[in-house]
């Protein structure tokens, strides 16, 4: 007879036994079942891992029709060893320039539209935004509200912002003038 011992848990206590995994188990994890899925994507589980994760870079290798991305973990434990601090690999499908990054999330530009994706490189998960146009392209996080935003930065046109969480479409903010400067 076999019994779902982690049924018996409390939320609070499976989500610290998760938040010590690392980042590849974790991934693997959400496949295990519907319940650890919810968990590894509620707010206060990805609050928490945020918190505790490792310092990461992302290197893309761009390619005419798609990008391989690699995930290196920038600290290394294990003294006078050499490792290999690769995360994970995944190919994105479209050709795609990182114009950002906040909380492990990349802000990904499409090289010949104004299409952008806010990708997880962990989950391989990704959401489609259309860009207002030429320009430049942010990301990051407000203190504030802790939302996800895309900064859009034209001269012509002024600074546009769109908020991931709320779904909405772009809207127009004031902004200082930018300054350019040679180097």
């Amino acid at each position: 007879m076999k019994q779902d011992l982690f049924a018996y848990l409390p939320s609070e206590i499976c989500i610290d036994i998760l938040l010590r995994l690392s980042l590849e188990n974790t991934a693997i994890c959400k496949c295990v079942c519907k319940p650890w899925l919810n968990l590894i994507e509620s707010h206060y589980f990805l609050e928490s891992h945020i918190s505790k994760s490792p310092p990461t870079l992302v290197v893309s290798i761009p390619d005419p029709n798609s990008n391989w991305f690699t995930l290196f973990n920038l600290e290394d434990k294990r003294k006078g060893k050499p490792k290999n601090n690769a995360i994970t690999k995944f190919d994105f499908p479209q050709a795609t320039t990182i114009q950002g990054s906040a909380n492990g999330l990349l802000l990904l530009k499409h090289h010949s539209i104004d299409l952008l994706y806010i990708c997880n490189p962990i989950t391989r998960e990704f959401v489609e935004i259309l860009g207002p146009g030429e320009g430049c392209y942010g990301f990051g996080v407000s203190r504030i509200s802790g939302q996800h935003k895309v900064v859009h930065l034209n001269p012509k046109h002024g600074c546009h912002v769109y908020t991931l969480e709320s779904g909405s479409s772009w809207r127009r903010v004031k902004s200082a003038a930018p300054r350019l400067i040679a180097v």
